[in-house]
């Protein structure tokens, strides 16, 4: 299976670098909800991005971007950015690719995306 883009930019994260994001007990939570499943879907986007529904609370929507070796997130929850729902994704993201599993890539009319984006826009 070729490698994508989304994939390749991931995959180079350090520790370090989810830390720097996110800060040190948010990453210690989103190892943790990854660990325990609650990364319920998770699709990458047309521009290398990630979307996914990860349940915490409440089913919270997070879109997690990297450009130029910089993370960056919205969330539906009500730190609303930059928190432990895209950690989990990200660490969600990578460990189905290290799998060799694919991860599908969300289309304008998926469900997940119509939620993302409604949630974003109330928030």
């Amino acid at each position: 299976m070729p490698e994508n883009k989304t994939a390749r930019n991931f995959k180079e994260l350090k520790w370090s670098d989810l830390q720097d994001w996110a800060g040190e007990k948010a990453t210690a939570k989103g190892i943790k909800y990854q660990e325990e499943g609650r990364v319920k879907e998770i699709k990458c986007t047309f521009s290398g991005s990630l979307v996914a529904r990860v349940e915490g609370t409440i089913e919270y929507f997070t879109e997690v971007s990297l450009e130029n070796g910089k993370l960056s997130s919205v969330c539906t929850c009500p730190v609303g950015h930059d928190c432990k729902h895209g950690v989990a994704a990200v660490l969600e993201y990578l460990d189905l690719i290290e799998q060799g599993e694919d991860v599908p890539v969300v289309t304008d009319e998926d469900l997940l995306i119509k939620r993302s984006k409604r949630g974003f826009a109330g928030a």
